[in-house]
């Protein structure tokens, strides 16, 4: 059976958010777990996606937002570009580093592969 995502982090996904963080890596399987849900928002969609965020949440380390939805989901949202994202975060699970656009069913990832 498949997981659904949080109200809040679905309707931030439907306006351009994409899921990174270790919820990214449970949806490509690296890891079983994932302790909350992280949203980095592409600067052209971070207007529309703010508007979502709740007044009670509080300054995060990435320049965004922490708060907890109705169900007491820890959600982290923030702005920011894609390919920085992929070439700066590093992981601590290891391995690589993934983005999700859950809407598209696109994975961007750090992997290089070679053609």
């Amino acid at each position: 059976m498949s997981e659904l995502l949080p109200r809040v982090v679905y309707q931030m996904c439907v306006h351009g958010g994409l899921i990174v963080g270790s919820y990214a890596k449970k949806l490509v399987g690296d890891i079983d777990e994932a302790n909350d849900y992280d949203v980095l928002v592409p600067l052209q969609y971070w207007q529309t996606v703010c508007m979502l965020i709740p007044e009670t949440a509080r300054p995060n380390k990435f320049g965004g937002w922490r708060f907890m939805d109705e169900k007491g989901n820890e959600i982290d949202v923030w702005p920011g570009s894609l390919q920085e994202y992929l070439r700066d975060c590093k992981t601590k699970y290891g391995g690589a580093v993934y983005a999700v656009d859950y809407v598209h069913n696109v994975v961007y990832s750090s992997v290089v592969r070679e053609l």
